[in-house]
């Protein structure tokens, strides 16, 4: 598609002619999603290789006017995508996104887009449909998924996409299949303003995963060695934070946990 190439114009310029902005690929992947993946793709991965640091907003705004025109000319905006995507058609080495079963609306947590998730609500979207593995739109934009810490400007965008989530009537403590709640998303990747605003919330600090980690283990890189070392990472000032917000001390390991899982501890 047009989009996936990165033609965003020529992709416009089609719709506006009278292309179906909901033909499918066997994926199950719309222009919508196509916009908001690529959209995602350049936001965590673009931004490594390049000198201005804006340049990954101006790549966004571009995907958040396309957004709007698709929209404006029918595309629907709860269509899910059907089948996994193939391991080379995504950013493998920023985001660990399990997107079957996601909708735009979702995608666009993930990425932050505040702006865009407000689009589409407008235009229909269901905003507690969830992922096959029943991940929320609150858990991706608090960092659920990723596999790399957001800059500054990035967080406060996601801060942004948190807070509409909770007003859209997100579930504070869902778990999806992984028993991953927005927080441990938080944690894994050291985002401190998500945290103090998911905690003064309500969120759960002694909820744990199904590897037995909470909040706060994940932040102070898992020291108790649930997880694959591959998937540890520290962040001790946000384990700081934890403590002061009332993160109990590290427990030991759970009973019948032993030795190192290999999966993503945060999917």
């Amino acid at each position: 598609m047009a989009i996936d190439s990165g033609h965003e114009s020529l992709a416009r310029f089609l719709v506006e002619k009278g292309a179906n902005p909901n033909a499918a690929d066997s994926s199950g992947l719309t222009a919508l999603h196509y916009a908001l993946l690529k959209g995602l793709s350049i936001i965590q991965g673009l931004r490594f290789r390049i000198t201005d640091p804006m340049t990954p907003y101006l790549y966004r705004r571009n995907m958040a006017e396309l957004v709007k025109v698709l929209l404006a000319h029918g595309a629907k905006p709860n269509e899910r995508i059907s089948k996994q995507l193939p391991p080379n058609s995504r950013n493998r080495q920023h985001h660990y996104l399990r997107p079957l079963g996601a909708t735009p609306f979702l995608l666009a947590a993930a990425s932050g887009d505040a702006g865009t998730m407000r689009s589409l609500v407008q235009a229909g979207a269901d905003p507690l449909l969830m992922t096959e593995d029943r991940t929320t739109a609150l858990m991706l934009a608090a960092g659920v998924g990723r596999d790399d810490d957001r800059m500054k400007e990035e967080e406060e965008g996601a801060l942004e996409a948190v807070k509409l989530a909770l007003e859209l009537g997100a579930d504070l403590n869902a778990t999806n299949r992984s028993g991953t709640t927005a927080l441990h998303g938080a944690a894994f990747i050291g985002a401190d303003s998500i945290i103090q605003l998911l905690v003064e919330k309500g969120s759960r600090l002694e909820a744990r995963d199904k590897w037995g980690q909470t909040a706060l283990s994940i932040a102070d890189g898992d020291p108790n060695g649930l997880t694959d070392d591959r998937r540890r990472r520290e962040h001790p000032k946000t384990a700081e934070l934890l403590r002061k917000l009332g993160g109990d001390v590290l427990a030991q390991v759970p009973a019948g946990r032993t030795g190192a899982l290999t999966e993503n501890p945060v999917q």
